[in-house]
C-alpha cells in the first residue's frame, strides 16, 4: 500500500504520521512524507524521526499550493491512500479539519484519512500492524458505500480484524399531511427492517473468511455514526458529492464525520474500486439518490437491531 501523508511540522503532523504507518504496516507498503513548507528540512528531519522503523520516503514540494502538491503527487505515484491530520483546535479525540485540511480532502484522487486531534499520543504503544482489529463502514447500499465497503474490506482482510457494516435509519421523512399522523416507531421500524435486509445481503456477499456483522442504528446520521466510531479503530466512508468518479467530493453527512468521528476517518472516492466490484453496472447510469435526511429533528441516537455475526 502507498501511503501518501501531508506534514507541516506542526503538532497534528505526529497524528497523521502515526496513522500512515499503522495503514503501510496493513498493506504492507510505505509512507511517503510530503511538505511544502519553506523549512522543509526540520519538518522532515522530524517526520524522518517520527517514522523510525517505518519504510518512508521524504519528499519537499515548493512554489504549489499544498492541497496541488497532495494531488499531483498521489496522482503520479498511484497513491492508495492520501492521510492528513486534525487542526489542532478541535477536542482531542476526535477528527477536525481546518482551511487546509478541506482544500487537501476536496477533489482529491484517492481515500483520504484524518487522524483525530492526539492520535499519534494515544497510539504511541500500539503494534501498527494491529491497530485496526475493528474496522466499521458507514453503509446504505449505494454506489458510494460500496466503494467504502470494499476499501473497507481490503483492509480487513489484510488486518485480520472484523468488519461492521453500519446503516441508520432516521425519522427524517416527510409525510403527507392528508394522511393520519403516524408515531416515530411506526416510520423508524419499516425504514430499520429495510436497513436490516440491506446489511444482511452485503454480510452475506462478503467471503466467508470475513468475520462481519450488520448494525442498525437510529438518529440523525452524521451523528448516530460518530458516536458509533467511538466502538471501533477505524471508520470509513463514501463520498456522497456528485462529480468525477476518481474524487473525493464531500456530501454533507461526510463533512459533519470529519468534524466529529471518534475514530481515524477515510472518505473513499468513486473510484475503479467499486467499479471493479460492480462491473455489470454501467458508470452512465444515474446515480442513487440518498433518503430524505434531517440530521436536525429527531431524537437522540440508539442503536436499534443488530445484524447477528457471520463466523466463517
Amino acid at each position: 500500500m502507498k501511503v501518501l501523508a501531508g506534514v507541516d511540522g506542526g503538532v497534528p503532523q505526529a497524528d497523521a504520521l502515526r496513522l500512515a504507518a499503522q495503514l503501510a504496516a496493513v498493506g504492507g507498503g510505505s509512507v511517503i512524507a510530503v511538505t511544502t513548507r519553506p523549512d522543509a528540512g526540520s519538518i522532515l528531519d522530524l517526520a524522518d524521526d517520527q517514522l523510525r522503523g517505518v519504510p518512508h520516503e521524504l519528499r519537499p514540494v515548493v512554489g504549489v499550493p499544498v492541497h496541488e502538491a497532495l494531488h499531483e503527487l498521489a496522482e503520479e505515484i498511484g497513491a492508495d491512500v492520501l492521510v492528513i491530520g486534525s487542526t489542532h483546535r478541535g477536542k482531542i479525540g476526535r477528527t477536525l479539519l481546518g482551511s487546509t485540511g478541506e482544500s487537501v480532502l476536496h477533489g482529491a484522487p484517492c481515500p483520504v484519512a484524518v487522524a483525530p486531534r492526539r492520535y499519534g499520543h494515544a497510539q504511541a504503544d500500539v503494534d501498527p500492524a494491529h491497530a485496526f482489529r475493528r474496522v466499521a463502514v458507514a453503509y446504505d447500499g449505494l454506489r458510494e458505500s460500496r466503494a467504502a465497503l470494499a476499501w473497507a474490506r481490503e483492509v480487513v482482510e489484510r488486518s485480520g480484524g472484523s468488519l461492521t457494516l453500519l446503516s441508520v435509519a432516521e425519522a427524517g421523512i416527510e409525510l403527507d399531511p392528508t394522511l393520519p399522523a403516524l408515531t416515530t416507531d411506526e416510520v423508524l421500524v419499516p425504514a430499520a427492517r429495510s436497513r436490516r435486509e440491506e446489511l444482511e445481503a452485503a454480510v452475506k456477499a462478503l467471503p466467508d473468511e470475513i468475520h462481519a456483522e450488520g448494525r442498525v442504528l437510529e438518529g440523525p446520521v452524521a451523528a448516530t455514526l460518530a458516536e458509533a466510531s467511538a466502538d471501533y479503530d477505524l471508520l470509513v466512508a463514501g463520498s456522497r458529492g456528485h462529480g468525477p468518479i476518481g474524487q473525493v467530493l464531500l456530501g454533507g453527512v461526510s463533512r459533519k464525520l470529519l468534524h466529529e468521528s471518534r475514530a481515524p476517518l477515510v472518505v473513499v472516492p468513486r473510484s475503479a474500486i467499486e467499479h471493479a466490484h460492480d462491473e455489470h453496472r454501467s458508470e452512465e447510469e444515474p446515480l442513487e439518490q440518498p433518503p430524505p435526511q434531517n440530521a436536525d429533528t429527531h431524537p437522540s441516537a440508539r442503536v436499534a437491531e443488530r445484524v447477528p455475526p457471520r463466523f466463517a
